[in-house]
Parts: C-alpha cells; structure tokens; sequence
C-alpha cells in the first residue's frame, strides 16, 4: 500500500531566540523492490533544515531502527527530491517507513504520515515475445523467486496502455528458484499494442514493477496471399490479396519489360490496414500487346521507405483479339484441408527457381522440409503425411525466388 502525506508545516524552534526553521513536507513514497524497498521524498519549501531521518520497522515489530541520515539540500523553487534505496531485506516483507526533520540544534521530529511497504514478493528477470503471425505472440516471462504470489496479470492496449486485461496467468506461488510462464496471446489486432506484468499476491496487493513492451513489427507488415495479373480487353489487370496488414503507406506497383533493368512506378493503392483479409486491383492500361512484362508489388511504410513483396513475368495478349485471357501467377494450394492423416499441397508457379516447401507447427518449428531445390516453371504436388503428429493447427510456406506464401492446415484426429 502506498501513501502520499498530507502537506505539513513544520516549525522549529532553533534556540532560545525566536529563530524558525521552516518545512513544507510534500509526501514520502516507498516502493518494493528485490529484497528491498526505494524511498523518495520531496519537499516544496525548506529554511533553516539541516538533515532528515528515514526510519523504518517491520511490520510484525513496533521498534524503529534509523535508515539513514541525509543532509537538507536547502530550499528549491522547483521543490527538493530525495532518494535512498534500502537494502536487502529479505523477500516478499512489510515494513512501515516515516520521515523525521531537523535543524541545527537538532529540534524536530516527524514530518510524514507512516507508509507501508513490502519488499517486491517476485523478481521478473525476462518479459518477452516472439511472433506466430498471423495469429499471435507468444509471451513468456521468467521470475527469480515467488513469495506469496497468486497470479500474474497480463494487461494490454494501444501504444502500451495497458488498459484492457489480456490474460490471468496462475503462479506456483512460492519458490526459491527460476519458474518460466508462457501464454498465447491471439487478441491482437495491431502492432501497436503493448503489453504490461504484475503479480497479485495472495493478500490481494498488486506488485506492479512497471515491466512494459511493445513489440516490433515483423520484417514484412503484410501477409501477402495472392498476386496475379489478366487481360480485361487492351489492358491489365493486377490484383492481390492479404491476410493481414498494419502501419502501411501505401501499395505500389511496379513494372518494367523483362529486358529493361529499372522499374517504373505505375501505381500507388491506399491499404485499409487491416487484421482480415483483403483483396486490391489495379488497372494497367499502358501495356502493349505481344509484349513480356515483370511486375514488383511492394509497399511504402510510414517511413516512406519502399519494401519489395512479390515479382511475376506476365505476357500481355488483348483478349479482344481472340487469344486465352490467361494469366501466369503463383498459386498454392492443399487440400483436403482440414486432413486426417494426410493432405496434398498443390503449388503453381510460373518461372524456374529455387523452390522451398516447409511445414512449420503452431510455435513456428519446422516439422517437415517436403522440398529444397530449383523447380521448372509448372504445376507441381507434394504429399504431407501427419500420422504421427498431433492434432492442431500447421503452416505451409512456400518460398521460389522473390514468392513467398503461407497456407495454414489444420490436422483433426
């Protein structure tokens, strides 16, 4: 429990003369920290004081025991602060602290209301993350020691607000040694949502050491699920999709002749910045008929810096003229999906690379590599059999050059 002291007027009598020391007092705060406690105490006004005294008890004890002894500063328009950390005492114990003041003949006594305070009943030595995107975090934290804790509280909001309760983690309660806690966390829909640690004791105090974080975004800040282009009479059209985005400009495509080496900038398209999936088109119309084009999809982030997502080689043939609207584009695929035990990914893809085909579970470990290794333009399937895994949520991630593409499979038993 914290308390913040009443605003008090001192006044000291030096001597036998008429001589004042004059104190306005504005409050003592103590806070627990590992196997000990941080005092700070602030005065608005001091003539004529020559030093404070911190005392401190513990709870379970009425006697007092001086602290320390800390010279007055003299006075400060601004108000005076003082800091004094006490340590160590112990672990997880209540102790009551108030401050005396004096002057140069040593008159005075105590200037502040009693507050009370137990050393941090928990040390955090780690609070962090790692991303499962799209669908969460992963949010561990490691504490030294337990003394009396019932629960941690993880709490979260934008930019670090921390107003929304996100989880209650239960804690072994006590312990001497190193205990590691993991919680997933799918509520997110931004990145710029932070999140912050406290532990509930079993008296119901709340020991909050201002543990806090925002994650970083991840390299790329959009899921990119589809890029493809088509003829729609004498002209082009470009479309993609994502699963997810955040903090994005803007889209921008690119194009270029495949024997040309520099992109030009031929569009710019508004994201909606979203957690759900989204679909976007654009209309080339500057394309020439029997020509060979390379198309780059990338975004601008608020840093206006350009980011490269996704390149494909694409002939323009005007439908008009009879010939197949057919565009070349990658595509992944599986089915039956969700499977037991087994499921087929199905990839397309339109020029020769080097073609990896992984599939990660649901903590982003690799599970099985179903191919590394340079593909020919074409069709292309590879099996993936989950006999002897357990039930729950995988990833297929496909990379062949500049492509890369994710599809989530679920594996029901």
């Amino acid at each position: 429990m914290r308390t913040i002291a009443a605003c008090l007027i001192l006044l000291l009598s030096v001597s036998a003369t008429i001589t004042r020391a004059d104190l306005t007092f504005d409050y003592l705060h103590v806070y627990g920290i590992p196997e000990g406690t941080s005092s700070y105490w602030r005065t608005s006004y001091e003539q004529g004081v020559d030093y404070f005294e911190l005392w401190r008890t513990r709870a379970d004890s009425e006697e007092y025991v001086l602290v320390v002894t800390t010279p007055s500063r003299g006075d400060d328009p601004d108000g005076t602060m003082y800091h004094y950390y006490d340590e160590p005492l112990g672990r997880g114990i209540e102790y009551h602290y108030y401050i005396s003041a004096y002057d140069l003949d040593g008159s005075g006594g105590v200037v502040s209301d009693t507050v009370s305070e137990r050393t941090a009943p928990v040390e955090f030595t780690v609070f962090d993350y790692s991303p499962a995107c799209p669908s969460g975090y992963w949010i561990q934290f490691v504490v030294d020691y337990e003394v009396d804790v019932q629960e941690y509280v993880l709490t979260g909001g934008f930019w670090a607000g921390c107003q929304d309760l996100i989880a209650v983690v239960p804690a072994i309660g006590q312990s001497d040694s190193a205990v590691t806690y993991d919680y997933f966390d799918s509520t997110l829909d931004t990145y710029a949502q932070g999140y912050c640690l406290a532990a509930r004791c079993t008296d119901g105090s709340l020991y909050d050491p201002g543990w806090a974080f925002i994650p970083e975004p991840p390299e790329s800040r959009t899921s990119l699920d589809d890029f493809g282009i088509e003829p729609q009479g004498p002209r082009a059209l470009v479309t993609w999709s994502a699963q997810h985005e955040w903090w994005l400009r803007c889209y921008e495509l690119r194009r270029k002749p495949v024997d040309s080496s520099e992109f030009e900038q031929i569009a710019q398209v508004s994201p909606a910045n979203s957690w759900e999936p989204v679909t976007y088109s654009s209309i080339d119309s500057t394309v020439a008929p029997d020509q060979w084009y390379d198309y780059r999809l990338g975004y601008v982030d608020d840093a206006y810096q350009f980011h490269a997502l996704r390149d494909t080689t694409f002939q323009f043939i005007d439908a008009v003229s009879g010939a197949p609207p057919m565009a070349e584009k990658y595509k992944l695929l599986a089915y039956p999906n969700p499977f037991n035990p087994s499921t087929n990914i199905s990839l397309t893809i339109p020029r020769t690379a080097r073609t990896c085909v992984v599939v990660y579970d649901f903590m982003g470990r690799e599970v099985r590599t179903l191919h590394d290794g340079v593909l020919e333009r074409g069709e292309y399937e590879f099996a993936f059999a989950g006999t002897a895994l357990p039930s729950g949520l995988y990833f297929a991630r496909v990379t062949s050059g500049a492509f890369v593409a994710t599809r989530k499979l679920l594996l029901l038993k």
